[in-house]
């Protein structure tokens, strides 16, 4: 029979070509479903409620086996696999070959969780067991139609669908709801193919598609309810209201199978609760193509998964898997964002995202009325309509008593903003108060101690019991002080020779006699001039006078002396090390003695007394009109403490009005470091304080820093300078952390 097609197809071609046909004859060869495996009690073997079972289903006499599928007791239409006990490779294979070539299967995957899914493959071959003429195709799993396309399709052949999934922390990893296998045929048909979901108001382009004809073609698209979208010739659909519509395709009389297309709201908004439930009617068992938020109250927890969202009138669950909220959360306000669908009947959001909702509050004190706003936690709000007051101007929104910037404050709880109003009267007085500077000073006194002497060691060619002008190692030779030290030299001239050409030579400490203080040299006179000792130091031990050469190792250097007709014999040691190093810097010379005199303590600092000089301009005192003036000082303490230091309290000189705060020892405060303090003039009048806007904030740290960065600027003295870099060193050593 086929043989006999065959040679009639080329008859009459054949016989075209005689004619003189010049049209352009379709070959293409359409697709049709030849076989489907479709979920429900009738075509189940049998209800199972674990994703361990074997069982078969049978679809209009079309037989496939299922492993590690759940039905749940045949109260799915679609079945689900991995679970939370074990990791498994489920499968669905056909119990028979199917007769006819098959070119693609396509699997319906309604929802999955990606990172539990290790792959998705279709298996092809001749034989039951897998073995014989293979076929491997693979996907990444995706929501809707899944399209395994095969290579080279053949008749007779066995097909198997397998899931690989990892252990997840719930079950029903992935949910399947049809198989369709596909076969070529040779009749005329119309395949509709595109985008099956859309928004109100959206459109998309279907395509319809001709198989087995001949052009020229005429085409139509139709809508089956164009309540909820309208089609054009040309494909293009058109929402209009929420709900499903079939589309049907017809090219030259032939007319496709029904396209089902869901229309959903738009999701740009929070929606309300009732529409929520009826877009989860439309999503079915499958999750929405969309996600939505709506807000609502906790009205019950369900369990440790599932929780009941309320708007008063309308119910939804909410599943979300640990969510963390207890009986006492009953009437907390929410809002969450997911994708919806139906559940044992019930409409759920499906693990959306969760946050607090707040409520905002605006006091406009004796103004006119501004509604109370809703508002998610942690997210910023829009300003509202500017309040008004007969007699007084809008200054700003106030929470407590810092003023709320809408640009950058994010709300974290209920709340109150307070409007603050000035008198239009003292409109010009705040003008003028505004234009008041504010400034910080530190002071402060301390004593200074000074080091606190230990010993002093002498270094000579019989300490090293080094003779002649080989250079040896040498080791263990203690001083007065209790340091230890090491070195690599020769005794040339009768003196301490050192070198650098072999960058081993040199005298290092390897136990500390304390901090080094002092260093004085006696030169060899045989030294040639210009050539130079050079010190190190650190607050480690050194091994060996080879660390001297060492990048990583030798440490800081803290100076040099050099030979000449005058020499250098002295070296004042000003920051504490507990190691020396010593070295040629350049070639070799020779040292007669060398003393190093060490200290116990290092120069310290005690009774440190700080002071805080805050001052305004003093032309705070000219404002017209006023009753008073002062300084407003702000510390971010956790009470928040804020101070009002009236004119009796300043004094005034240079141009500046002021007052000093004692601020005590900070060291034994180290508390008071991190402390800010927020200054800015005001002015009174009557009752009313109008206080200036041009504020300036510091800490002491942030002063010592200023301090220290700009000394020359200041006019600090060394001494001064001395002491803030040793409490800057000392407050970061107690944890205070400066930029």
């Amino acid at each position: 029979m086929k043989q006999f097609k065959k040679v009639l197809g080329i008859v009459m071609i054949s016989m075209l070509l005689i004619l003189g046909f010049s049209g352009v004859v379709k070959t293409k060869a359409g697709v049709e479903i030849y076989k489907s495996t479709i979920f429900n009690s009738t075509n189940n073997s049998t209800g199972v409620n674990n994703y361990t079972s074997e069982w078969t289903n049978t679809t209009s006499e079309f037989t496939v086996s299922l492993s590690y599928f759940n039905n749940n007791n045949n109260g799915w239409a679609y079945v689900r696999c991995g679970n939370k006990s074990s990791a498994s490779v489920c499968t669905i294979i056909t119990d028979a070959v199917i007769d006819e070539a098959i070119t693609k299967v396509v699997v319906t995957v309604d929802s999955f969780r990606a990172s539990n899914v290790n792959s998705f493959k279709l298996y092809v071959a001749s034989d039951s067991a897998f073995a014989e003429d293979l076929q491997e195709v693979s996907l990444e799993i995706a929501s809707g139609a899944n399209t395994f396309t095969i290579p080279s399709p053949a008749e007779n052949m066995y097909y198997k669908i397998a899931v690989d999934c990892k252990k997840d922390t719930s079950n029903g990893t992935v949910q399947i709801s049809k198989i369709d296998y596909y076969r070529t045929t040779s009749d005329p048909s119309v395949e509709i193919s595109g985008n099956s979901n859309l928004k109100v108001g959206g459109s998309i382009t279907l395509t319809g598609t001709p198989n087995n004809m001949s052009a020229p073609y005429t085409k139509t698209f139709a809508s089956s309810n164009t309540s909820v979208a309208t089609i054009t010739d040309e494909g293009v659909l058109t929402g209009v209201s929420k709900g499903t519509t079939n589309i049907t395709c017809t090219i030259n009389g032939v007319t496709s199978s029904a396209f089902a297309v869901k229309v959903w709201t738009d999701n740009s908004s929070s929606i309300s609760i009732e529409l929520a439930e009826s877009l989860a009617e439309l999503a079915d068992a499958t999750d929405s193509p969309y996600e939505y938020k709506a807000r609502g109250t906790i009205k019950s927890i369900t369990n440790t998964t599932t929780f009941v969202l309320t708007d008063g009138e309308n119910d939804i669950n909410v599943y979300k898997p640990s969510h963390g909220f207890t009986a006492s959360d009953v009437g907390t306000k929410l809002e969450v964002n997911g994708s919806l669908k139906m559940y044992s009947s019930k409409a759920q959001f499906n693990q959306p995202t969760i946050k607090n909702v707040y409520t905002v509050t605006f006091n406009s004190n004796e103004g006119s009325s501004v509604a109370s706003i809703d508002a998610l936690s942690g997210e910023k709000i829009d300003e509202p309509a500017t309040p008004t007051k007969a007699g007084f101007t809008f200054v700003k929104w106030n929470y407590g008593l810092t003023q709320w910037h809408f640009d950058s404050d994010t709300v974290t709880s209920d709340m109150e903003l307070q409007a603050e109003w000035v008198d239009n009267s003292l409109v010009a007085m705040q003008t003028a108060v505004n234009n008041i500077k504010p400034y910080f000073s530190l002071g402060f006194t301390y004593r200074k101690n000074a080091p606190t002497p230990n010993d002093t060691d002498t270094l000579d060619l019989s300490f090293t019991s080094i003779s002649g002008t080989s250079y040896k190692d040498w080791s263990d030779k203690t001083g007065d002080s209790g340091a230890v030290y090491k070195g690599n030299s020769a005794g040339g001239n009768s003196a301490i020779q050192m070198r650098t050409s072999n960058s081993n030579s040199g005298i290092v400490t390897t136990t500390s006699g304390g901090f080094v203080r002092k260093i004085t040299i006696t030169w060899n006179t045989n030294t040639a001039y210009t050539r130079q000792l050079d010190f190190y130091g650190k607050d480690s031990a050194y091994e060996a006078a080879s660390d001297l050469y060492n990048n990583e190792k030798k440490g800081t250097l803290l100076g040099s002396l050099t030979y000449s007709e005058i020499p250098d014999t002295e070296l004042i040691i000003t920051s504490p090390y507990e190691y020396i190093g010593i070295r040629s810097h350049d070639s070799a010379l020779y040292i007669d003695s060398i003393e190093i005199e060490w200290v116990s303590t290092w120069v310290t600092y005690t009774d440190v007394d700080f002071r805080l000089k805050i001052a305004v301009d003093a032309g705070v005192s000219s404002i017209s009109d006023i009753d008073d003036y002062g300084i407003k000082v702000f510390d971010n303490a956790l009470e928040q403490h804020t101070k009002y230091y009236d004119s009796s309290k300043l004094v005034t000189s240079d141009g500046k009005t002021y007052l000093v705060i004692g601020l005590g020892d900070i060291l034994n405060n180290i508390d008071r470091s991190s402390l800010e303090f927020t200054i800015s003039a005001y002015v009174q009048k009557g009752d009313t304080k109008l206080v200036s806007t041009t504020t300036k904030t510091y800490s002491i740290k942030s002063l010592i820093s200023y301090y220290i960065t700009n000394s020359g600027e200041v006019e600090l003295n060394a001494e001064d300078l001395d002491l803030l870099n040793a409490l800057k060193s000392d407050l970061i050593n107690l944890g205070v952390k400066f930029n």
